[in-house]
Order: structure tokens, then sequence, then C-alpha cells
């Protein structure tokens, strides 16, 4: 239930729902089992294309139950779905990291972990969870209770996005996209490489899918460069629609 459940009080980040996932358990040892989270992406990785990964976790904080904070947070991208019914660690080097150290005690607010992936080819699932050594892994109880041996964690807005500080190239007008910088705080720098003398579409969506910006402005031959504010948004993540002639590129903006 949100917001309340068995292992704490959480809103959603966005929208009404969010996930849960235990990390460690059996402490002190820490060998008891572990829970995993795959999804299936709506689209298979392009082989040498980056891709930005990214989640947000809130450590969970029941009254009557003192769960451990941690760094061992990873994510595993996968060609192959995943099969694991043991309860222990799947033996997977991970595709990004929450840094080593990096602790992650914060019950009331969400805490983006993220990272920058190369693909392989083929990569079609998400798969969320601890998937290091426990003699690897630093965790740390929240409460200083030895009451507590588990480590759980909601998890919202999980998404795995190609990276929009490269070019999103469209050959049907033999034009290129590119933003930077990117994440920002204040302005965000569209260029434009394009093929044909146009006027180009822009619309920025917040992750609800509502329009927050749009403008039509005119491009030719060459590099066009335009300034985009976004010091009016609320942080978070954004989606910017490029469109040339009724065709689009779709990139992400972190706004800090």
């Amino acid at each position: 239930m949100i917001p309340g459940n068995d292992v704490g009080y959480q809103y959603a980040r966005t929208g009404t729902g969010y996930a849960g996932i235990g990390l460690l358990t059996g402490y002190p040892n820490l060998t008891g089992a572990r829970e995993y989270i795959e999804i299936k992406l709506s689209d298979t990785l392009i082989i040498g294309h980056n891709y930005l990964v990214e989640f947000y976790v809130s450590l969970g904080n029941s009254s009557g139950y003192n769960y451990l904070a941690t760094d061992a947070i990873q994510a595993v991208l996968s060609d192959t779905i995943v099969y694991d019914f043991a309860w222990q660690v799947i033996n997977l080097p991970p595709s990004i990291s929450n840094p080593h150290g990096n602790i992650i005690n914060d019950t009331l607010n969400w805490v983006r972990i993220s990272g920058t992936y190369q693909a392989h080819g083929g990569e079609s699932y998400l798969i969320l969870g601890n998937f290091i050594n426990t003699n690897d892994s630093c965790s740390v109880d929240t409460t200083g209770s030895a009451g507590g041996d588990a480590s759980y964690y909601f998890i919202d807005d999980v998404a795995v996005f190609a990276d929009s500080s490269a070019s999103l190239q469209d050959n049907s007008v033999n034009s290129s996209y590119t933003l930077y910088p990117n994440p920002t705080s204040d302005k965000l720098n569209l260029e434009i490489n394009s093929g044909v003398n146009s006027e180009c579409h822009l619309k920025i969506f917040d992750a609800s899918g509502r329009i927050v910006s749009e403008e039509t402005f005119s491009i030719s031959i060459g590099i066009n460069e335009r300034e985009l504010s976004v010091s009016g948004l609320a942080e978070g993540v954004y989606f910017i629609d490029v469109s040339i002639d009724g065709r689009n590129a779709i990139g992400r903006i972190v706004k800090e």
C-alpha cells in the first residue's frame, strides 16, 4: 500500500506505486537471502551506443524493524532473461553501480542512482539488486540497534535512455542533434547540424508526459545553435522532442 506498508512509509516519487527489494539479510554475517528485480526493456540496446541508466531508492523505515543502510546497489543489463531461485548472490558483473562507500540511509527522500553504459548489443533485460560479494559490501545499521538484520529499499522511476549528450541521428533528413551540458541547472544548448532548410518544432515533457515548454523556429543547412532556459523547471528528468519535417528524435534532460 502507498504510502504506508509493512516495511515503511513512503510516497511514490512519481505516479502511484513503487517496488521494493531486499539487498542484504542475515546481519552481521549478511549471508542470507537476496532479492532481485528484473525488467524487460521496451527496445533492444544497440552495439556501441551509450545509454544512461537510472533509478531512485529510499531506505525502508518500518517502526517495528531496523533496516540496514548499504552502498551495495547495482544494475545489470543482459541479453538473456536471468532465472535464479536460490535467493543467493547472482554472479554477474554490474553494468552500473552506486559508488562504493556511498551508503544510502535516507528514509525521507528518493536518492538517484545513475551511470552510463556502452552496449555490447542485444541487451533486452535490466536487473536491479546486489551483485557483489558480501566481503566487498559496506553496510551500517541506521539506528545502531542490533535488532536490524536486513537491508530493504523502495525503488521507483527505473529507466534506460539513449545518452542525449551524444548526437541523435535521423538519416531521413540527414541531420543530427546534440544537447549539452546535461545534466544542467540553468541553460541547455541545442546544436542542430541540419541537412535541410526547414523549421524545427521543439517540445519538452516532464516525466508524466506533460508539455512544459514548446517552440518552433527556422533552421538552415549547417550548424544551428539554440539556447534553452530550464531554470524555471523543477529538478528531475525531462524529455526533449526535436522534430524536423515531421521526423523527430527524442532526448533526455536532467535538471539539477
